[in-house]
């Protein structure tokens, strides 16, 4: 049975983080970029913000991800949609840096 959720697609220039459904993967967080060089590395930024989990050193414990307190709080994630677009005058020169 197919889910009522579809893969994120990215025009140039813009970077997307969706809930969606692959045929691989299933269900999960998707990332998508619109071509663009840098657009990986500021995925996997965007990315790195919403799952990773810090480490507290007082407490000696890792404190819960953006997306795990969102849960926590009673947020439904799956709805989770963000799209960025760069600035027009970054994308002429188009460089990595």
């Amino acid at each position: 049975m197919r889910s009522k959720y579809g893969m994120p697609r990215a025009k140039y220039g813009q970077i997307k983080v969706k809930y969606g459904y692959s045929q691989y993967n299933g269900e999960d967080y998707f990332m998508c970029y619109g071509g663009h060089l840098g657009g990986r590395r500021d995925v996997r930024l965007l990315m790195n913000a919403l799952n990773d989990r810090q480490y507290n050193r007082l407490d000696d414990k890792y404190e819960p991800s953006l997306i795990d307190q969102l849960e926590s709080r009673g947020y439904d994630t799956r709805t989770l949609t963000i799209s960025v677009e760069k600035h027009s005058d970054q994308l002429k020169g188009d460089d990595d840096e």
